[in-house]
């Protein structure tokens, strides 16, 4: 392999590892939110100091999908297990 050839496997991995990480980080800020949790109401499914991934828009909640929400009147983040749906 010569020089001219190695520069261009460089470029191509470092720009694979840019667009990699650019694609990861829109995702991960647009489409979700990082949370630790503070006490113990959803163990033993969540604990205390667990960090969780949530998806920050959604068309459809299901029985047993747990959500984050925040009262209007409220600095706190609450996270809840849905048991029931109308219908």
């Amino acid at each position: 392999m010569n020089g001219k050839q190695r520069w261009a496997r460089v470029f191509q991995w470092t720009l694979l590892i840019f667009l990699t990480f650019t694609l990861t980080c829109v995702l991960l800020f647009y489409f979700y939110d990082g949370y630790f949790l503070v006490g113990n109401s959803m163990e033993p499914t969540l604990h205390e100091e667990d960090f969780v991934l949530v998806q920050t828009e959604t068309e459809a909640f299901e029985r047993r999908d747990v959500v984050l929400f925040q009262p209007e009147d409220s600095e706190w983040i609450f996270s809840k297990r849905i048991i029931g749906l109308p219908g």
